[in-house]
């Protein structure tokens, strides 16, 4: 019984350090034109969220998706690949 509470702290002890130098997450907003094959009969107008948001392409005739990527941070997570 000591050696397993001993373990949880250890493993509580390793949590608290990580959150301590966990720096903010890297994010990325990047932008995907939707392939020919995919793309709906109706094609919708882009929102004016969508035509505020910085780099977003001002050509109507592409159907184009905003994602935001979260990356993880190398210091926690090592060099990758992802």
């Amino acid at each position: 019984m000591k050696s397993a509470s001993r373990a949880w702290l250890n493993a509580l002890a390793h949590v608290l350090l990580i959150s301590s130098i966990q720096a903010d997450p890297v994010i990325e907003t990047v932008f995907y034109d939707m392939p020919q094959a995919l793309l709906p009969q109706v094609q919708p107008a882009p929102t004016a969220a969508l035509l505020a948001t910085p780099g977003y392409p001002d050509d109507l005739n592409r159907f184009t998706l905003v994602a935001r990527q979260y990356l993880p941070d190398p210091l926690i997570h090592g060099p990758g690949p992802y």
